[in-house]
């Protein structure tokens, strides 16, 4: 192999990225194959990755590799987050994604960030074990559910009396109820959802949040509602009626809007009220995932 040259995406071209990502991903068990208009709304706006802080590999001048990173501020603490690494097919094995996790190891450090997580395919085993190398491990095991809206869910949530008061809010009301979680998956957390829509459940007699859900509408060129992924949806630990309030806020976001495709992705192996009122709703399990995490400033990784 020729020698090898890592550079910031600040330095290439979008064009490079977007070819390394799409031969990269060509046989992901996933299409997240992008066009550079997809990759610069998605990758760069809504999920904030960083061109300064993200890598392209070239050989022989043609990019075979890249590393995506997200930066964010969480509750005080510089959170990063690997949002791709992807390897041509033909170049594999040959240290590509290594050279990748040293070059952003080295930049985490340097960021003093406190805190890296990533996702994984949990079949993927090698992408796991060279995580693990550089200092990540899992922390909770993700579910991708998807499927179609049921039918007569509309009638069935119109004549439900749910003892709750549903109020539209922003995305980002939602980072300060008390009961929003510390680590959630990057691409689930409000930030990336910045043009998605919320709802928080309150209780009628205290006022107080009682659950909230976080999605995305996603419409067609003639403004046609064609899908909804559900982000995140949640309640105040401890409840007693948690099944009923995860059914009332799942119900009340998918009832209006006719048929369309349904997703929920990186539902938490802990939330298993969550779990059952999904597949109670008809949806799938369609993957799962690794939730990784590593503390890049707690010494240096091996690798």
């Amino acid at each position: 192999m020729s020698s090898m040259d890592i550079r910031r995406l600040t330095d290439c071209s979008l064009c490079d990225a977007v070819q390394a990502l799409n031969q990269g991903f060509s046989d992901y068990v996933v299409d997240i194959r992008m066009t550079p208009a997809v990759f610069t709304k998605v990758k760069l706006s809504m999920e904030d990755i960083h061109p300064d802080h993200s890598f392209l590999a070239y050989v022989g001048g043609v990019p075979v590799g890249l590393l995506l990173n997200g930066l964010r501020t969480i509750r005080g603490e510089k959170v990063a987050w690997n949002g791709g690494t992807a390897v041509a097919p033909e170049y594999r094995r040959l240290g590509v994604a290594r050279a990748l996790m040293e070059r952003t190891l080295q930049e985490y450090r340097a960021l003093k960030v406190d805190t890296a997580q990533l996702e994984a395919i949990s079949q993927n085993d090698k992408a796991i074990a060279l995580y693990k190398q550089f200092g990540y491990q899992p922390v909770e095991t993700l579910y991708v559910y998807g499927g179609e809206t049921p039918g007569g869910l509309e009638e069935n949530a119109a004549g439900r009396e749910s003892g709750y008061d549903l109020i539209p809010s922003s995305p980002r009301e939602l980072a300060h109820l008390p009961f929003y979680p510390g680590l959630v998956p990057w691409q689930m957390q409000w930030g990336s959802a910045k043009e998605g829509q919320a709802l928080i459940a309150e209780d009628p007699g205290t006022g107080r949040p009682a659950g909230y859900v976080l999605y995305r509408h996603v419409y067609d060129e003639a403004g046609s509602l064609t899908a909804t992924s559900i982000l995140q949806c949640c309640t105040d630990g401890g409840r007693q009626d948690t099944p009923e309030l995860l059914d009332t806020l799942l119900r009340s976001v998918l009832s209006a809007g006719g048929a369309r495709r349904i997703s929920a992705n990186a539902v938490p192996e802990t939330q298993p009220h969550l779990i059952k009122a999904l597949e109670s709703l008809g949806l799938v399990q369609k993957l799962s995932q690794v939730h990784m995490v590593c503390r890049p400033m707690d010494g240096e990784a091996e690798g």
